[in-house]
């Protein structure tokens, strides 16, 4: 957060800023492989053949919106995307071990963080005037983002505050595992702060800890039972992908 406000950095610089420290602390505060961000439990990536065929078919939509975007983008956007697809292959990690325990996580996962998340930024797109992405221009742009925002969340964000943040801060033994859920959830929530206007940033100090929880407890929660960053991912970007084909 320093590093946003002192660099001034817009939110995709911001965004990268934090994949060194998250690699960072995974290495050498959590002394964890890094495979375990995705898949808890893990010592090693290694994907077999559909696993590489999977990863291969998540690089398509960023391979085609970084070219298509290259010429009249900067740098960030342009890593940003790199990002993304260094991000697939953390998809197809994850979906190559994706079970019947990390399926029922996800549907309750969707069932409460996704349709709080995905009917607020719907609430907030009607309240603002903006027309409710329903033709097929507006959902086609919401899967496009969806695809690009799903392996992001494997690099940036998600894997930050659940794959290393929750995994380090929460313990099996914790007899209050609602109460780190929302500690981190706030942690989150402030995180969002160096990338906000200068006029909310006194509203947002209180009411990002607030809104982030109604999300993040959730996300939390089924990361732990699952041991799968697909789960929280997949929630994670279909609420932002509802959020950009709205706006």
């Amino acid at each position: 957060m320093a590093g946003g406000w002192l660099l001034h950095l817009d939110p995709y610089a911001y965004l990268l800023l934090g994949i060194p420290l998250c690699v960072c602390f995974q290495l050498f505060v959590r002394r964890q492989p890094l495979s375990s961000c995705w898949v808890r439990d893990t010592t090693a990536l290694r994907l077999d053949v559909p696993g590489v065929l999977i990863a291969l078919c998540f690089l398509v939509v960023p391979i085609w919106d970084l070219v298509h975007s290259w010429p009249h983008s900067g740098w960030m956007l342009r890593l940003y995307f790199f990002t993304s697809m260094i991000g697939a292959v953390g998809v197809a990690f994850a979906l190559r071990r994706f079970d019947a325990k990390a399926l029922r996580s996800l549907w309750l996962c969707l069932a409460t963080a996704g349709v709080l998340g995905c009917g607020w930024m719907l609430l907030a797109a009607f309240a603002q005037g903006h027309p409710i992405p329903l033709t097929f221009e507006r959902v086609r742009f919401g899967a496009e983002q969806f695809l690009v925002l799903l392996p992001v969340c494997f690099v940036m964000e998600e894997v930050a505050f659940r794959g290393i943040l929750d995994s380090h801060i929460q313990h099996p033994q914790d007899p209050r595992p609602w109460l780190t859920a929302f500690l981190l959830s706030a942690m989150w929530g402030w995180w969002h702060l160096p990338i906000v206007a200068p006029s909310l940033l006194g509203v947002g100090l209180v009411a990002f800890p607030i809104t982030h929880a109604m999300l993040g407890i959730p996300l939390s929660i089924f990361w732990r039972r699952s041991g799968n960053l697909l789960v929280p991912a997949v929630v994670h970007a279909l609420i932002d992908a509802v959020r950009n084909a709205c706006v």
